[in-house]
């Protein structure tokens, strides 16, 4: 889950800050993409706490309203083990 987005963040997905935390990550992404992230995240969630991982892929995105984003999408666990960090880059 998401625990904190600027407000960018929440222009780009079309959700208001407290909707955005309600929202799994994983139903944010395009189906077509749903299942290599998922598969990712989970590897990364399972090994967070022993070694860094770092996630890069440009990905759709689906917002609020429906519509395909794409975004840049880099993650990383390099410097807090316990969570991960993400940016979100709008390439539409």
């Amino acid at each position: 889950h998401i625990v904190y987005a600027n407000p960018e963040c929440t222009k780009i997905l079309g959700y208001d800050m407290f909707s955005l935390f309600k929202t799994p990550m994983i139903k944010i992404i395009h189906q077509d993409f749903r299942e290599e992230i998922g598969k990712k995240l989970e590897q990364m969630k399972r090994l967070k706490m022993k070694k860094t991982i770092s996630l890069r892929a440009d990905i759709q995105i689906i917002n609020a309203n429906g519509d395909g984003r794409w975004i840049d999408l880099s993650t990383s666990n390099e410097y807090e083990k316990s969570s991960f960090i993400a940016t979100i880059i709008d390439i539409t």
